[in-house]
């Protein structure tokens, strides 16, 4: 009889057990394994593991110092989690073994989701929606940076405009994550994190997850740590052109396609995705990483010249390594070409816009060709042209004609 009652209890226990998933971000969520009465369910707890923040990146002791303080909050966050979750586990334990029902969590209350979580949640989602995955590396740069500057315990509720301005306040004085001289964070990386941080607040909000974005109530003094600095584009004429055609590179590829992005004007991501089978008859027909949008572009005979040979209709057409390395060789080109300015990929985009409006090309074609789903975007260029014509009147005084 014992025996029996002994038979019973074991196949209606229950067994309860925490388990992680591995998530982006290299986070780990906790959800339950649920097993009772020969069935299997699982609950998500909307708890995470963070990881610690790598010391790589410090660029000096007090970095390692603050590093080490977030890496102690985050262990301890970690912990409160997981005795969260040991918590839960036990509740919906109990209740399976006295036969009532499972109520399943109600912690997370509007706006009280974490603000890292919500970051990492945010990145995922311009992933999944086409993003560049540059986008996705800053978002991350992003995250790194409101550790830094305060994180524990923030929830979307605490992101007010206290907050934000302190955010701000810490970007004008943060220090890059990339170099180990303590370089500060150039002007337009300072605005690029402040965009991006706004740009997930208004997500947060248009998913009801608050009710308002603090960041537009900061004041334009506020923001003035963060404003971007207007900065001329760098653009080849076509002697400068022609020196590069004529000097040897370290990398045949990079040199073809940079040359070929000089005379159509693409990016660097959409000529590293470009295949032989994205040109039929002499158009080419691409989706641009950056916008989502269409582009048909007649393929002129200077970007012919270009192409490599071709290795297969579903081949990729350039064979580019990272573009770290990538600037690199650009750079060196550059000097080897005897070039006294700065330049990198992206300025064969910027060439190819202003000598084609040099050579009479209409400002709506060129914009058409580059993609713009505005013409005032293109209208830049052409300001840039017109500086270059004063500069070349100007330039007739010191001949001393009178």
């Amino acid at each position: 009889m014992g025996k029996k009652s002994t038979s019973n209890l074991n196949d209606s226990a229950a067994k309860v057990a925490i388990r992680r998933k591995s998530i982006s971000g290299g986070r780990e969520s906790l959800y339950l394994d649920i097993y009772n009465k020969r069935q299997r369910s699982y609950e998500f707890l909307d708890l995470y593991i963070l990881p610690e923040l790598s010391y790589k990146g410090a660029a000096n002791d007090e970095q390692v110092r603050k590093i080490e303080d977030i890496n102690a909050q985050i262990r301890e966050r970690n912990s409160d989690a997981w005795l969260e979750a040991e918590a839960i586990r036990a509740a919906r334990e109990a209740a399976i073994i006295q036969g009532g029902a499972i109520v399943t969590s109600t912690r997370r209350k509007r706006g009280g989701v974490p603000l890292l979580e919500w970051l990492e949640t945010y990145k995922d989602y311009k992933a999944e929606t086409g993003q560049s995955t540059e986008l996705a590396i800053q978002v991350g740069n992003l995250i790194n940076h409101i550790k830094l500057y305060r994180w524990n315990g923030i929830t979307l509720n605490d992101v007010d405009e206290s907050f934000c301005a302190g955010f701000i306040e810490y970007l004008g004085k943060a220090q890059s994550l990339r170099h180990k001289s303590g370089q500060l964070l150039s002007p337009n990386t300072r605005h690029l994190y402040y965009s991006l941080f706004s740009m997930a607040i208004n997500e947060a909000v248009s998913r009801k997850l608050m009710d308002s974005n603090p960041m537009e109530r900061i004041s334009r003094r506020q923001k003035a740590a963060v404003r971007k600095r207007k900065s001329g584009r760098t653009f080849l004429d076509v002697d400068e052109v022609k020196s590069l055609i004529d000097t040897p590179c370290h990398d045949e590829d990079v040199k073809r396609a940079f040359l070929f992005a000089v005379a159509t004007g693409l990016r660097c991501g959409d000529i590293r995705r470009l295949k032989w089978s994205d040109i039929r008859n002499g158009v080419m027909r691409i989706t641009m990483q950056k916008t989502g949008a269409p582009l048909r572009l007649k393929l002129n005979d200077t970007a012919k010249r270009w192409l490599p040979e071709k290795r297969g209709d579903g081949d990729s057409i350039f064979c580019l390594p990272s573009r770290a390395l990538i600037s690199k060789v650009v750079r060196q080109w550059r000097k080897d070409a005897g070039i006294d300015k700065p330049m990198s990929f992206h300025t064969s985009r910027h060439t190819f816009a202003t000598l084609s409006l040099k050579s009479g090309a209409d400002l709506y074609e060129v914009s058409k060709n580059l993609g713009h789903a505005s013409i005032s975007v293109t209208q830049v260029y052409a300001d840039l042209v017109d500086e270059s014509r004063d500069r070349a009147m100007d330039m007739l005084d010191s001949l001393n004609l009178v």
